[in-house]
């Protein structure tokens, strides 16, 4: 291992460590954070390593660094809800349920214009490949995990089909919002789930073949709709 990567892998553990704690809530809004040198004895590293943690907080706007003053914890509205560790943590550490709503909004404003694009614009290139991720969903040999990432391959190749240069350059965070609610409804997941899906995903792929984009944004706003109903709560639940 590498100086680079072992000071690389402190400085994820002690912005997880601390991002964890913030979310969770166990460090409060306006919290202060202890200075650099107790934080470094806390995790036994060096200044050099907080310092890059506090940043990549600062970054996800999960802290304030007030220069002379210290460095406070930020309220959810100050959060970048688009930041894919962020997100990531959000699932892992099962505190996603106040997003869920705002990232179905996204994902049916954004989806099921990429899916209408992609019919008409997309390539024979963009059409092979999607037939590739759809043939290994469908093979019984697919485990779960690998099924998850044919999952968000397929979503992000659909966006690569609409030849949209905003919507692909949004892809990454896309991906990190469609990593979340499919972990999240993966957990819910059985073999029927899984058939339907991956029907789901083969009549995408047929809409855009066929250059039908009125019936695959059909397809994806009703695909969108089958995930809202498994992740939406009610406020008694």
């Amino acid at each position: 291992m590498t100086l680079s990567t072992q000071k690389r892998r402190l400085h994820d553990m002690v912005f997880e460590a601390l991002a964890t704690d913030i979310i969770t809530g166990a460090l409060a809004l306006d919290t202060r954070l202890p200075i650099d040198s107790a934080l470094g004895n806390r995790f036994e590293v060096s200044r050099t390593v907080i310092r890059e943690a506090i940043q990549a907080l600062a970054s996800a706007g999960l802290v304030d660094v007030r220069h002379g003053a210290g460095t406070y914890v930020n309220g959810s509205a100050s959060w970048d809800l688009l930041d894919t560790r962020l997100l990531e943590m959000l699932g892992n550490t099962g505190t996603i349920d106040f997003l869920i709503n705002d990232l179905l909004d996204v994902r049916r404003m954004f989806e099921v214009e990429a899916a209408g694009l992609a019919a008409e614009r997309a390539t024979a290139a963009d059409i092979a490949a999607l037939e590739v991720v759809v043939e290994r969903m469908r093979d019984p040999k697919t485990t779960g995990d690998e099924y998850l990432e044919l999952n968000l391959e397929f979503h992000s190749l659909i966006v690569q089909a609409s030849h949209n240069r905003i919507l692909t350059g949004l892809r990454h965070q896309m991906r990190g919002v469609l990593s979340v609610m499919m972990n999240a409804r993966q957990r819910q997941a059985d073999e029927e789930m899984r058939i339907v899906s991956t029907a789901m995903h083969q009549m995408l792929l047929d809409s855009i073949r066929e250059g039908r984009a009125d019936r695959a944004q059909a397809v994806m706003l009703a695909h969108v709709q089958g995930a809202e109903r498994s992740l939406q709560r009610t406020p008694e639940s």
